[in-house]
């Protein structure tokens, strides 16, 4: 497992989260993955709808928020 330093220089651990779409977001076109600084999330978004990720700090939390291009196409995770 690969580790990163914190700021006390110890070493903790970092994981790893796979996300499955039903339809997979790869399905579609056009691409694009965006870090959001101001609240430490990565979007993909595809032409078949887009998926947010994010991880609340005070609980090591996960969060995923999926959307749909098209309502008649729901994303399921």
């Amino acid at each position: 497992m690969a580790t990163a330093m914190a700021s006390d220089t110890s070493l903790f651990g970092l994981g790893m989260v796979s996300l499955t779409t039903e339809p997979s977001l790869f399905e579609g076109e056009n691409f694009t993955q965006t870090l959001d600084t101001a609240d430490a999330s990565v979007t993909v978004t595809t032409d078949v709808g887009s998926i947010k990720v994010w991880v609340e700090a005070s609980t090591n939390a996960i969060h995923a928020e999926c959307t749909a291009a098209s309502a008649a196409a729901p994303i399921e995770l």
